[in-house]
């Protein structure tokens, strides 16, 4: 049985054609994924051990090219029992997609896994970065720059930390340093892998709220629909009554008439 995916999903995606699921709802297939953990601290809970977080990160096909997403905490369940792998096809029918760190993640809220595992569709190959992501930075980190010096020679700013003995021995003390913490403690997450998955629990936490504000809206219509159902019902039942009334003076005064 063949499966079609969404053909140039990715492409509107990294364009910023597509932002969310009002736009597009495409089916994809998850060709990788990786468990991130994150540690979480409730500021009330200050002496506790942090909490940590399990996340997955998604490598999404349209079939030519791919797309990283990172799915909510709430569906994290989906690959734990094995209900989402590596080659299922699912749909997004709840996502946000958002630049970070000039990259475009997508954030997937709800999906529907249509088929758990199928083999890979095509040959995806990484999207190229969309122009409208491109910023020429006006100061290049790490650039070297040219200096002139007083007999008009040019020397390089690397040339110039040799030559400083103190500085030398800084850049070794810092590594040894970087060494010692990196063996006492676990890696540290990437700054821009960071930025994704703050945005991810931000995204999370405004989703529950808006859940939350709808269930309050549905519960207090449900009371309101109730209300005037019963409203209704009194009303059938007093006019129900009024009629029984009438053909109760219809008998009356049809019996007075005999007497």
């Amino acid at each position: 049985m063949e499966f079609n995916l969404t053909g140039g999903a990715v492409a509107r995606i990294i364009n910023e054609d597509v932002t969310t699921e009002r736009d597009l709802k495409p089916v994809l297939q998850v060709i990788e994924m990786k468990e991130v953990q994150t540690k979480s601290k409730n500021p009330q809970q200050q002496q506790q051990e942090p909490k940590k977080i399990e996340r997955f990160m998604l490598l999404l096909s349209d079939g030519s090219l791919t797309q990283p997403g990172v799915l909510a905490t709430s569906k994290s369940e989906l690959v734990k029992s094995s209900k989402l792998l590596v080659g299922s096809i699912v749909q997004l029918t709840q996502y946000i997609c958002d630049v970070i760190h000039d990259r475009m993640i997508v954030i997937i809220i709800e999906l529907e896994v249509i088929v758990e595992k199928y083999d890979i569709i095509g040959k995806p190959v990484p999207a190229p970065k969309s122009s409208r992501l491109t910023q020429i930075p006006t100061d290049q980190p790490g650039t070297v720059m040219a200096q002139t010096n007083s007999l008009g020679g040019r020397t390089s700013a690397g040339s110039a930390d040799r030559a400083d003995p103190t500085k030398k021995r800084r850049v070794e003390w810092s590594g040894k340093m970087a060494e010692a913490k990196e063996r006492n403690s676990t890696p540290a997450i990437p700054s821009d892998m960071q930025a994704v998955l703050k945005r991810c629990e931000t995204i999370e936490k405004e989703v529950r709220s808006l859940k939350l504000n709808l269930s309050f809206m549905n519960r207090k219509d449900s009371e309101q629909t109730k209300q005037i159902e019963e409203l209704q019902k009194q009303n059938k039942e007093l006019t129900d009554e009024k009629e029984r009334l009438l053909e109760e003076i219809e008998r009356i005064i049809s019996d007075s008439g005999k007497m």
